[in-house]
């Protein structure tokens, strides 16, 4: 069975509605044989509602992204097959992969993704998830971080490494699943993520910023250590960023800019 999850609460754009239909059309003909489920909201809610009461009220309380996130894991739990994502079209047939129990997808840098699962009707570990989601039911500072850590693949990698017999999940790589668009792995990823909210931004400029000012940082202290006096300083302020600023662009020029500098000046003091 083919489980995809189609939960209207914001409109699609062409371009989505197009890359949707291409991506299910590939699953749908790269496994003839297997059943195909869209799933909406009010279907989800009334599996939950006939067969698990007792999550009812959490899942009323979720957002929608939650709901989506949470959904999958019952409808695997409660039905068994593959759930996949709209926006991830396929390139290979999975019929090998269904002599395992459970199959999840590996994600960079670390961790499991829930954009692609298989799994056997009834489960244990899928049973541990949909009983530890109240638990992990808490607000997390941001939505975004929420989202990742109460239902999402934050969630799915913890409960991965609490699952006492881990070592018989499936943990599919690069060589099947990508998020790049190589045609030599087994699936495709569309354009997606439409979820994302306004903390994503913030939470990727931070770590965009970050990365650049610290490779400066470093830099600033390499060079103080390798020519001590003023010269440093002179090679800190002009050449390093025009340099980057080569390769680069104005704004990752200033990041390592700022770094190189507060590196050259802690070492002044260390």
């Amino acid at each position: 069975v083919i489980h995809q999850f189609m939960f209207n609460w914001k409109p699609l754009t062409e371009e989505q509605s197009e890359d949707y239909r291409h991506a299910t059309h590939s699953w749908t003909t790269a496994h003839k044989n297997w059943t195909y489920v869209l799933w909406n909201e009010t279907a989800v809610r009334d599996l939950i509602e006939g067969y698990y009461p007792w999550f009812l009220s959490t899942f009323d309380g979720y957002s929608h992204i939650q709901r989506v996130d949470a959904g999958r894991y019952f409808v695997l739990y409660h039905h068994g097959g593959l759930y996949v994502d709209l926006d991830i079209g396929c390139r290979r047939r999975f019929n090998q992969l269904r002599q395992y129990p459970v199959v999840l997808a590996k994600t960079n840098p670390a961790g499991v993704s829930n954009d692609l699962m298989m799994a056997t009707k009834h489960h244990p570990f899928f049973l541990q998830l949909i009983h530890e989601l109240q638990r992990f039911d808490r607000w997390f500072l941001v939505p975004y971080l929420t989202v990742l850590l109460s239902t999402g693949p934050l969630f799915l990698s913890t409960q991965y490494c609490l699952y006492p017999h881990s070592k018989q999940i499936a943990i599919i790589g690069d060589g099947i699943y990508s998020l790049g668009t190589r045609n030599t792995t087994w699936i495709r990823h569309y354009s997606g993520s439409s979820w994302h909210s306004w903390d994503v931004g913030l939470l990727n400029s931070i770590v965009h910023f970050w990365l650049y000012f610290l490779a400066g940082l470093f830099a600033g202290f390499y060079l103080h250590r390798l020519i001590k006096g003023s010269l440093v300083v002179v090679i800190v302020l002009i050449a390093v960023p025009f340099v980057v600023w080569v390769f680069t662009n104005q704004d990752e020029a200033i990041y390592v800019h700022v770094g190189a500098v507060v590196g050259v000046v802690a070492m002044e003091f260390i």
